[in-house]
């Protein structure tokens, strides 16, 4: 199972700018959303995210959703441990 880290982000959100500079100053790998953009509003909403940064792991290859941290910063640990876990189970 090839997993990933994608940060759901608003521009206006400095948790979200901590979190990211955060990410990259780890070199931890993810792929931003963005929850700004009108096109996503629908997917948010399915999603049930209306704060952000919301943080979720994802299957890579298929882009499901493997697991959603609702609003905040979530620890590198805490993302290490999850993904180990969700691959322990698959």
């Amino acid at each position: 199972m090839n997993l990933g880290v994608r940060i759901i982000k608003s521009e206006i959100c400095p948790e979200c700018k901590a979190y990211i500079k955060m990410l990259d100053q780890a070199n931890f790998p993810y792929v931003l959303y963005d929850g700004d953009a009108e096109e996503n509003e629908d997917q948010l909403d399915a999603w049930h995210i209306f704060d952000f940064p919301v943080v979720h792991i994802i299957d890579k290859d298929t882009g499901k959703l493997m697991h959603a941290f609702q609003k905040g910063s979530i620890s590198i640990f805490a993302l290490r441990m999850k993904m180990a876990e969700i691959k322990r189970r698959n």
